[in-house]
């Protein structure tokens, strides 16, 4: 395997010993120091929604292109493992400042997490391991902290590594656990700063969840391709890839395998999910494999729909689910080839109907803030006689997202930039916008 002509996991490490990690601005909202799981769960959303991690699709930002090419990564791997690296230091860094009161120097901060990461991953971790007072020191010389490096290098590894498949796009590759890793250490690592002296115990529980989540996950996943009554080959082929890459115990991941071939029912899953992080990561799956199979059945959006209802999530949140996937989509969808046209425009249609229903709804509302902004309101009866001007259609879009951002019905189709939302308001407005003032495709 790659992993074993590596080393670049000593090399990432002191490239960041050099190249401090600037603070993330996020959690800069966060209070200091006794901070709450649900107050860092939601910093990590944004991160992790805003870098692919929680969707399974990386991608490096510009600023690192260049610097990870001297650690050394497997070519392959790449840009997956930065960006999982990055996103694990950078937001346990974040949470190891915001829940010690002490203050401490970057380098023994770095050391720490590395220390914590070791403790979690690797059995039998030797006590003085890290007892060295010069971090940059032990990273240059220290051979036996170098051994066990190299073995918290191969736990990243098989955390985002697979095969080749229909889930590979050249150098693209997706892992879809990427992120509950991340969590699932972060979620440990604030129980035993909580409580230092059951660090073991809240170890072994947190194991127990990881492994738990992962077949909930699969479970539901085999449910949803089982909704239309009817097993594409490439929903088959996909879940089979997905349970390998759960890395489960052989007799777990067997099992589970087996299930794919008799109906999975949603009565049949556990859906005990104790965090708004889960539930979101949960959900945005599942919207994200219902477009698998080229098509997306009725049956399964109401499996989404009840998913959703038993999970706790409102109507509301769950289209802003719905619009977060299908804008990443917009903007990375080249790298999920397994993901076809016919899908992302069903999709697509579902979100406009929903959005048509709410623009309908709330047109009493829409129409009070209208003639309330007096430039719009002469803008749009100018546009009932004569063309206009670019930029007042650019000032008549901007003011009508404006309003629909102050109308909760409206205000989660906003983002981004109201690409879907303004096209449907403008058309059901009762001003002759249209085709000469906002005949314009989004």
């Amino acid at each position: 395997m790659q992993w074993q002509t590596g080393g670049w996991l000593k090399k990432y490490l002191q490239f960041r010993l050099e190249r401090p990690f600037p603070p993330l601005e996020v959690y800069q909202k966060v209070s200091h120091p006794f901070a709450d799981r649900k107050e860092l769960d939601d910093c990590l959303y944004e991160i992790v929604q805003e870098n692919g991690v929680l969707l399974g699709c990386s991608y490096v930002d510009a600023q690192l292109d260049s610097a990870w090419k001297n650690c050394g990564f497997p070519e392959a791997y790449a840009e997956i493992l930065i960006v999982y690296l990055e996103t694990l230091f950078s937001t346990a860094l974040q949470e190891h400042q915001l829940l010690h009161a002490q203050e401490s120097q970057y380098p023994e901060q770095l050391q720490q997490i590395l220390g914590q990461l070791l403790q979690f991953y690797i059995p039998e971790l030797p006590d003085d391991l890290l007892a060295s007072s010069q971090f940059s020191t032990a990273l240059a010389n220290d051979k036996k902290l170098h051994r066990f490096i190299k073995k918290l290098e191969k736990v990243f590894y098989l955390h985002v590594h697979m095969k080749k498949s229909l889930w590979t796009v050249g150098e693209t590759i997706q892992n879809w656990f990427g992120f509950l890793e991340i969590y699932m250490f972060l979620r440990w690592n604030f129980l035993s700063t909580q409580q230092p002296d059951q660090s073991v115990s809240h170890k072994e529980q947190v194991g127990l969840e990881r492994v738990l989540m992962k077949e909930r996950l699969i479970l539901l996943f085999e449910a949803l391709i089982w909704a239309d009554e009817n097993v594409a080959e490439v929903e088959k082929k996909v879940m089979q890839q997905y349970i390998n890459q759960a890395r489960l115990p052989p007799n777990h991941r067997n099992k589970l395998k087996k299930r794919l071939e008799t109906p999975v029912r949603l009565e049949d899953v556990d859906l005990s999910i104790d965090s708004d992080i889960l539930r979101k990561y949960v959900l945005q799956i599942l919207v994200l494999l219902s477009m698998i199979d080229d098509q997306q059945a009725s049956q399964e959006h109401q499996l989404i729909n009840e998913v959703a209802q038993r999970l706790g999530v409102s109507e509301m949140e769950l289209d802003h689910l719905y619009i977060s996937v299908l804008s990443f989509f917009a903007d990375h969808g080249h790298r999920f080839e397994f993901i076809k046209g016919q899908s992302l425009s069903e999709l697509d249609q579902y979100l406009r109907n929903k959005i048509m229903d709410a623009v309908h709804s709330s047109m009493d509302k829409i129409m009070v803030e209208v003639r309330e902004t007096k430039e719009l309101y002469e803008i749009l009866m100018k546009a009932t006689s004569e063309p206009l001007t670019p930029e007042e259609k650019s000032k008549a879009k901007a003011q009508l997202l404006d309003i629909a951002k102050t109308i909760p019905a409206l205000a989660i189709f906003c983002l981004p930039a109201g690409g879907i939302l303004l096209p449907v308001i403008i058309k059901v407005l009762p001003f002759n916008l249209l085709p000469s003032a906002f005949q314009e495709k989004s």
